[in-house]
């Protein structure tokens, strides 16, 4: 398992922590994160049904915690 923390407020397992907070994954498991929209509708101007989904992209709320050297 790795270790991360959190870097903005966020929800694990049911309980609210703040940024700071470390805690583990397991190998595949995704933590917490937030999604933006990358890029708005488009829309083709010659044929007003040809509509596309916007395109999202998912910004995680956390970063590694780099191992320390055990002296």
């Amino acid at each position: 398992m790795a270790k991360f923390r959190l870097t903005a407020r966020a929800f694990l397992g049911g309980a609210l922590c703040e940024p700071g907070h470390e805690f583990e994954l397991a190998e595949g498991e995704l933590g917490p994160h937030t999604s933006i929209i990358d890029q708005h509708e488009r829309v083709d101007v010659a044929k007003d049904s040809n509509r596309h989904p916007p395109v999202v992209r998912d910004i995680p709320l956390y970063e590694p915690v780099k191992p320390t050297p055990e002296g």
